[in-house]
């Protein structure tokens, strides 16, 4: 829909914005709120579950069983990376030291300023390097162009309409590619489980998890079919600029939605030993990180890093049947068999727990007609999911331009319904 415009326009007293509607008010934002930090809480305090909500400078932190405030306010984040984040709250929760509770004049519509807060990008004002923070003081003095409140709580709720149907599309897009993902995994593990005949004669494999599988398959321990091999270790000493003497070290930064990532690279000049050189057509694997979510993300390595190096948190799996076992470590066969051995304590894909693992293996020929199948499936099913993310991120970015547009006056929003 093509909203009209206000019939004059003002440019002064507003830095961060070229022009607003000429009836509106530049005012600070500390006329329009009063601003302190949140109260302090230890981390002991906060549960996964409780009577009161805690809010810090990222949102919902956790609960506890006390509150400090109640009543619609704005929080706004002070420290950290996501610094100048918003939100807006209400009922009674406990505010931490994280946030600067922002709470409204009674001119002012709280959800009509977390909208315009929202749009101000005020993380640009934080003033530390090493930890950014935002002091209340400096963002108090950006002048906001203010309607009167009975047009503030307009475009609130204009605000909340239009953005409730386009979070319920959004949401829709997110179902789809679950459902999608679903499928490419379900169909991953059967491929490599089951394989694509379905009339094929099925044998026990004696694993309760597996069930049966193709008569004509072996059940083959990973020590038998390829090597796993431990990545680098190297000082910090070691890292360099990239040149042409230096080494790529790939790590667990560098494996990113399944696909090769070299936006965030290491280079080290130390002597790399042969065996630490990958070649195309390794498996490179994530064996140990902060997260276990991440344990073992992988991707099969291709000519453009062939002949770099990895890092100790890594391990690659050589073989010359890695086109097949390729799938298989993006299986739920994998999944579940390092689910087994990973605690909340324990982050650590070993070498032995890799040579460990039983994997269906079928005849070569018939590896290769599963990797060709899933090559083609894969494709399809990833086209779609990245058809939905694209209409996400449009859908996304059309929500920002109507938030910024109504909330500083490029549109005129009083006559919505």
């Amino acid at each position: 829909m093509k909203w009209p415009v206000y019939p004059t326009y003002t440019d002064e007293g507003v830095s961060w914005l070229d022009t607003y509607p000429a009836a509106w008010t530049a005012r600070p934002l500390k006329l329009l709120a009063t601003m302190r930090n949140g109260d302090s809480i230890t981390s002991e305090a906060i549960q996964e579950s409780g009577e009161y909500a805690v809010y810090g400078g990222n949102g919902l932190r956790g609960y506890t069983s006390a509150y400090t405030h109640q009543g619609e306010r704005v929080l706004i984040g002070r420290q950290g990376a996501l610094c100048g984040n918003i939100h807006l709250v209400s009922g009674k929760y406990w505010a931490s030291e994280h946030a600067i509770l922002t709470t409204p004049a009674r001119d002012i519509s709280p959800g009509w300023l977390a909208y315009v807060l929202g749009i101000m990008n005020l993380g640009q004002y934080s003033q530390a390097a090493a930890q950014p923070g935002l002091a209340a003081d400096v963002i108090g003095n950006l002048r906001i162009p203010t309607p009167s409140m009975a047009e503030q709580q307009g475009i609130a709720n204009f605000l909340d309409h239009e953005t409730a149907k386009i979070d319920a599309l959004v949401g829709k897009q997110k179902k789809l590619i679950a459902t999608l993902r679903e499928d490419r995994a379900a169909t991953i593990t059967h491929a490599v489980t089951k394989g694509l005949d379905p009339n094929v004669k099925k044998k026990e494999s004696g694993v309760e998890w597996l069930g049966g599988i193709p008569s004509h398959w072996s059940l083959m321990k990973l020590r038998h079919i390829g090597q796993p091999i431990i990545g680098l270790t190297y000082s910090p000493e070691d890292v360099v600029d990239e040149s042409a003497d230096s080494t790529l070290v790939l790590r667990s930064a560098n494996i990113q939605g399944g696909v090769l990532d070299l936006s965030d690279c290491v280079y080290v000049s130390s002597p790399i030993p042969a065996h630490l050189r990958i070649s195309e057509g390794d498996i490179l694997l994530c064996s140990r990180n902060g997260s276990r979510a991440l344990i073992g993300k992988n991707i099969l390595i291709d000519k453009r890093v062939s002949g770099q190096s990895f890092g100790a948190f890594m391990t690659i799996f050589r073989s010359t049947y890695n086109p097949f076992l390729y799938w298989v470590f993006n299986s739920r066969l994998f999944e579940f068999q390092t689910a087994t051995f990973l605690s909340s304590t324990i982050n650590q894909l070993t070498t032995g727990n890799l040579k460990g693992m039983e994997v269906p293996f079928p005849p070569y020929d018939e590896q290769r007609e599963i990797v060709t199948f899933l090559l083609a499936r894969m494709k399809a099913i990833d086209a779609l999911i990245a058809k939905a993310q694209d209409v996400i991120d449009k859908l996304q970015e059309f929500r920002s331009a109507l938030i910024t547009d109504a909330v500083t006056g490029k549109i005129d929003v009083r006559g919505a319904a």
